[in-house]
């Protein structure tokens, strides 16, 4: 199996569930550029992020994305992406609009488990 890059919306601590430990370490990731080049380095980019306005923008900025409906649980050797929306919307279900990669905020999240 070779390097995966997984895509979350935000890092919640039950993705840890089977391990005793855990600590992590984040990048911001400042530009669309970086992003595109981070991505480029991995065999795998697994996305569980369930944005669909953010999931089209990663999909027309980065390609060849798997999309998951699913729970993600941390495997060692995983490396992780935070990506959301830098303003919350005033109704609650109603999705923001992503224009640019400046409507975002990104982390490249490393993590180390026991």
């Amino acid at each position: 199996m070779g390097k995966r890059l997984i895509i979350l919306g935000s890092l919640p601590p039950n993705i840890f569930n089977n391990y005793k430990k855990f600590k992590t370490e984040g990048d911001r990731i400042e530009s669309k550029e970086e992003l595109i080049v981070t991505a480029g380095l991995y065999d795998e980019v697994l996305n569980y992020n369930r944005h669909k306005p953010t999931n089209d923008k990663l999909e027309e900025w980065i390609g060849g994305i798997t999309t998951i409906n699913g729970e993600y649980s941390y495997q060692p050797g995983d490396d992780i992406i935070t990506v959301s929306t830098k303003k919350r919307m005033a109704v609650s279900g109603q999705d923001a609009l992503i224009n640019s990669f400046d409507d975002l905020v990104v982390w490249f999240v490393k993590a180390e488990v026991e």
